[in-house]
């Protein structure tokens, strides 16, 4: 299911500014990351597919990193991007103990533009934006 119109507004209504992390500092400076964004406590993913998914995708993580070790996964945040939204390259200092990496999980939408691509030791890699079913909601106040 895309996400409408009516959908990403209530989600809107619900997020913050999103900070970004520059060494022990926690900013916020909307030419560098101007996107919003939702704590795990602001949404739930009601899918029930959700669970069976998110483990899937760390143990297909972990084959492909070569990690022989479980790997635990959190819901973090949910970052919206709206029109002209944008997020130049930083060092993102995440907080969480242990924390390795970030899985990125893109909701569908009918968009153009707004292409993701992360660089990693100097190689660009695109994201696919995959059009697959409702995997949150943000629950009314």
């Amino acid at each position: 299911m895309l996400l409408s119109q009516s959908q990403a507004g209530k989600l809107i209504k619900c997020a913050r500014q999103a900070p970004y992390g520059k060494g022990n500092e926690t900013l916020v400076d909307t030419t560098v990351r101007n996107t919003r964004e939702l704590g795990p406590t602001k949404f739930e993913p009601r899918n029930t597919e959700w669970p069976g998914y998110f483990n899937d995708t760390c143990t297909e993580i972990g084959k492909e990193l070569g990690i022989d070790a479980p790997i635990r996964a959190e819901l973090y945040k949910m970052l919206i991007y709206e029109k002209g939204a944008l997020v130049k390259p930083h060092t993102d200092t995440e907080k969480i103990p242990g924390i390795f990496g970030t899985i990125v999980i893109c909701r569908p939408s009918a968009h153009e533009g707004g292409d993701v691509v992360v660089t990693h030791f100097g190689q660009p890699q695109g994201l696919q934006n995959d059009r697959s079913q409702c995997l949150a909601h943000c629950p009314e106040k």
